[in-house]
Parts: structure tokens; C-alpha cells; sequence
């Protein structure tokens, strides 16, 4: 059974229940947010009875168990929804001031993200015990004695944000953003940075008058222009990002000469320290060939590694 993006199977030992995204995106809450899909997946393993006389009530059954744990879920999506479009007005209210020159504007609507977030995933995390129940109210329901044996139901799965950011403003809208605001920001990176390890990441470094980096599963043109905000405009150099151990491979996407590498090695580094108070050591090449930030004047002619995140 599917419809608005939820399917619900019942079957003879198992619930499936799957929503690839819990939110609808308004459109016009789209225009101001970045918004990853709320994802939800459970599973409850059911038993029957092995009787073969009663087929017709198992399907009946297991059709009305269907009927009323997806309407128990679209009915938390329909929270979730509510709750995201409300969020795209709060936002565009305070953009609105912040246009007006009110510097507490960004900081306001990152908090009112923060609050929203933290609602969203307390209304999917009420999911699973709803459903248990929808679930126990069909086994003891009337008319369907015999067919289920007594039994513990218990269930499995995963839900959340696919993207651990979740929900963010997008880069660019708001106008008064002073340095402390981007606090957050350098959280983000080191995260982006540390995930590297299991997948490569896009990256786009400016090496302006102040560097400018950001990291992201993907690089949109949101992302080089929030890059270049962060230097004051300079030289953008974008690639793909992987950690192995300590070591963070920057490989970029055109071809430049050793001596170039070495120093965008040696810029990346003192930046990702500077925000993100981690010393990390770097690798940038292309074509294959690693220059490392080795070349920095250390005691003992050694760069210091990072610690593991």
C-alpha cells in the first residue's frame, strides 16, 4: 500500500513500514532553508496462526493493520508539514528584519531552526509505539480471535534527518551575520571533514585576502558563494575531500603546479585549525600527485598530526 509518499506492507511475519521523506517541502519554505529529508523505516515482526482455514481473516486482518498504521503516519506527517511551513514564515519574518538592518535577525532564526528540528524529530520519534499499538489493537480486536497467537511485539528501525544538518538557512540570505554568528559554521565543517572518511566530499576553497572553505556531501553554487563571503573573494579551487587515518586528501578538479599544491596545503591546514581548533594534516594533489603541508617550518622538520575525530 502507498500514497503520499508512505508505504505500510503487511504480510505473514512482518510489518514493513518505509517514508523515504516525512516533509512535503513548501515552496516557499524551500526558498529560505535547506531542508534533508526526514526519513523513516520500521519494521514489527508479526505471528500468525498456521491455519490454513482462516486465510480470508488473516488478509482481512492484516489489510485493516495496513489501513491504520498508515493513517497513524500520515498523520505525523501531516505535524511534520505543518511544522516545516510554520518554520519557512518564522524565518522569512526574520529575514525580512534583517533587511531592515536587525543584526539579532540570524541569530533568532537559527534558534527557531534548532526548536523546529528538535520538534520534527520528537513527533517521528513517537512513531514506533503508535504503531506497536495500532498493531496490538488489530491482534485483540473483535472478529479476528484465532488469528494471532499471543505475543511481545517489538520492532526495528532507523529514523531521522539523512543528513545530520538537518534543517539550515541558506547561505547567503541573511545580511547581517557578524563573525560569532558563523559559530556554528565551524562545528559544521569539522563534521563535513570527519565524514569524509566513510565517502569523499565536494569541497571549495577561496584563497582570498581570508581563506574561505566549505564541505559538503555535494557542492551546490550556494556553497562557492558562501566560500568567497568567507574570504573577501579570491581564488576558488574545488575537488573532492577523503580522510584516510589522519590524512585529509584534497584532490582538485584542475591541474596546478607543485608549488601551488604545497601552499594550498599549507593554507587549508592553518584554517581548519583556526576553525575548527584541530590540528589536521593535509595532502592536496591532482593528477594523482600528493603534496603534503609538511613543507610548514615544525620543530624537528615535521609537521604535527591532528587528532583522530
Amino acid at each position: 500500500m502507498a500514497g503520499n509518499n508512505i508505504e505500510v506492507e503487511a504480510k505473514y511475519r512482518m510489518l514493513r513500514i518505509e517514508v523515504r521523506n516525512m516533509i512535503a517541502v513548501d515552496s516557499k519554505a524551500k526558498d529560505v532553508l535547506e531542508i534533508q529529508p526526514l526519513q523513516f523505516k520500521l519494521e514489527v515482526p508479526l505471528a500468525l496462526c498456521d491455519n490454513g482455514t482462516q486465510e480470508k481473516l488473516q488478509k482481512d486482518a492484516l489489510a485493516k493493520m495496513e489501513k491504520d498504521v498508515k493513517d497513524i503516519v500520515a498523520k505525523a506527517q501531516g505535524l511534520v508539514n505543518d511544522e516545516t511551513k510554520n518554520l519557512g514564515e518564522d524565518i522569512r519574518k526574520e529575514l525580512g528584519k534583517d533587511e531592515k538592518g536587525d543584526k539579532s535577525a540570524y541569530r533568532n532564526a537559527v534558534k527557531q531552526i534548532e526548536s523546529a528540528v528538535a520538534r520534527l524529530e520528537d513527533i517521528v520519534d513517537g512513531l514506533p509505539p503508535s504503531v506497536r499499538e495500532a498493531v496490538k489493537k488489530v491482534i485483540k480486536g473483535k472478529g479476528f480471535e484465532g488469528i494471532f497467537p499471543k505475543q511481545t511485539l517489538t520492532s526495528v528501525g532507523s529514523w531521522g534527518f539523512r543528513d545530520r544538518k538537518g534543517i539550515c538557512v541558506r547561505p547567503g540570505k541573511f545580511k547581517n551575520v557578524t563573525k560569532d554568528d558563523h559559530a556554528d559554521a565551524d562545528k559544521e565543517l569539522w563534521e563535513a571533514l570527519k565524514n569524509a572518511k566513510s565517502s569523499p566530499h565536494g569541497f571549495v576553497f577561496v584563497d582570498g585576502s581570508k581563506a574561505g572553505l566549505v564541505v559538503r556531501k555535494s557542492i551546490t553554487t550556494d556553497d562557492k558563494k558562501l566560500a568567497k563571503e568567507q574570504s573577501n573573494g579570491g581564488k576558488a579551487w574545488t575537488g573532492t575531500v577523503t580522510r584516510e587515518g589522519d590524512i585529509y586528501h584534497f584532490d582538485l578538479d584542475r591541474d596546478c603546479n607543485e608549488s601551488t599544491e604545497g601552499a594550498l596545503a599549507r593554507k587549508i591546514s592553518a584554517l581548519v585549525q583556526k576553525r575548527c581548533n584541530r590540528k589536521v594534516k593535509v595532502k592536496v594533489s591532482d593528477d594523482d600527485q600528493d603534496v603534503d603541508d609538511d613543507r610548514s617550518e615544525t620543530k624537528g622538520g615535521q609537521a604535527e598530526s591532528g587528532k583522530k575525530p
